[in-house]
């Protein structure tokens, strides 16, 4: 019992320490950038620095070869609001796919071979809050 009161007690002082800013917040910035090639930065908005309902932006890499393996990870920054009141699926939304063949075929990258049996699905996001 003591020690479920001593936990009480640190997690109690460290609640009220964050509120009353005797701890400082940080924000966790990853800048690692061993694996980047550059800073680049994309922004697909309007002029207002908003978006159109509706508005078709599209990204394309050079073609990237990605050895045999089991597994490959893609890491994006994404940050905004979409707003969208309608109901899903008529709303807008945004998502990343990739081609297996060059180009001749593209797929979300949560089914990156296409698989229509509905054993992977296909997400998109309909938000990107920050």
């Amino acid at each position: 019992m003591k020690k479920h009161i001593y936990i009480l007690a640190i997690f109690t002082g460290l609640l009220i320490a964050r509120e009353n800013n005797i701890i400082e917040q940080r924000s966790i910035i990853d800048d690692q950038t061993m694996f980047r090639t550059g800073d680049y930065g994309l922004a697909c908005q309007n002029s207002l620095g908003s978006y159109d309902p509706n508005l078709n932006d599209y990204i394309y890499s050079p073609t990237i070869d990605i050895p045999a393996g089991t597994e490959v990870s893609v890491d994006f920054l994404v940050k905004g609001s979409l707003l969208d009141s309608d109901e899903f699926p008529n709303v807008d939304y945004w998502g990343m796919q990739i081609s297996p063949d060059g180009g001749d075929s593209w797929y979300y990258v949560s089914n990156p071979y296409g698989d229509t049996t509905g054993t992977f699905p296909n997400y998109v996001y309909t938000d990107a809050p920050e």
